[in-house]
């Protein structure tokens, strides 16, 4: 299959496609694979850019991950069409791995901050609450 340009395949999915999400006084959201920000946007998605990031937790059985999701060479399969790399949980090696595979290597440098944004979000969405509200007993009361 040639090579489609990217304007044109975001004009053919920009009004129909499965992954649109709208709702009332919100703007349209993206739930396509490869979307960094979740916004439907020409600049954002996954589909119609040949270069597409994002950064998201996996969940192996009870274990979590944060995992780094670029677009691959081989995007005329689906299954194939997406490489995941691991990123540390440590917060200077995990930045140090987004700057090696985002600015290093000239991919997508306009969103390297929208990236590192993200990943400290996933990663605070695996600390556990330290101050956990115990409930309150109930009073015996004294009905004698």
């Amino acid at each position: 299959m040639p090579f489609v340009a990217s304007e044109l395949v975001w004009e053919c999915v920009k009004n129909k496609n499965a992954f649109i999400r709208t709702s009332r006084n919100c703007p349209k959201m993206s739930a396509e694979p490869g979307n960094l920000m979740g916004l439907h946007m020409a600049t954002y998605s996954g589909i119609a850019n040949a270069k597409s990031l994002d950064v998201k937790s996996e969940i192996d059985g009870q274990k979590g991950s944060i995992v780094l999701v670029t677009k691959g060479k081989k995007t005329q399969k689906p299954n194939n069409m997406f490489n995941s790399m691991g990123v540390s949980k440590c917060i200077k090696k995990g930045a140090e791995a987004l700057d090696k595979n985002i600015d290093s290597k000239f991919y997508r440098r306009d969103l390297l901050n929208l990236a590192k944004n993200k990943y400290k979000k996933v990663r605070a969405s695996y600390k556990k609450n330290k101050n956990i509200m115990m409930p309150k007993k109930a009073k015996a009361s004294s009905a004698e």
